[in-house]
């Protein structure tokens, strides 16, 4: 599969690659610190997705831990829960979209419509 830049792969990019220095972690630092995780990842597979911009949010999250970064607090109590990173990315991703876009999430219920917002009244 060929790789082509967009602006979330631009801004993915910037996002890891700035992680990592805002760390003093290399490429080979965070690599290590995942595989010691149990993460199957190399120094050119971090390297690449740091690079490209073209990785899960289960990768960043594993990442994050990794290297020892703070996240956001309702991140914290998603992540203390969850099994596995792709159930965490799953959560993060969904309570996101609710705090963000809470409009967009929509039921229906007897043939009537209602945003989450409005169930919340």
């Amino acid at each position: 599969m060929s790789h082509q830049e967009t602006p979330w792969t631009r801004l993915a990019s910037r996002t890891l690659r700035g992680l990592l220095i805002r760390k003093g972690a290399t490429y080979a630092s965070a690599a290590e610190r995942l595989r010691n995780s149990g993460a199957d990842e190399s120094t050119r597979s971090v390297e690449g997705k740091a690079t490209r911009g073209t990785y899960s949010l289960a990768f960043f999250l594993q990442v994050l831990a990794a290297v020892d970064s703070e996240s956001p607090a309702h991140w914290t109590r998603v992540l203390d829960r969850c099994n596995d990173w792709e159930e965490c990315a799953t959560h993060i991703f969904l309570l996101e979209r609710v705090m963000h876009f809470p409009s967009v999430l929509q039921s229906k219920r007897d043939g009537e419509t209602q945003t989450v917002s409005e169930r919340r009244e």
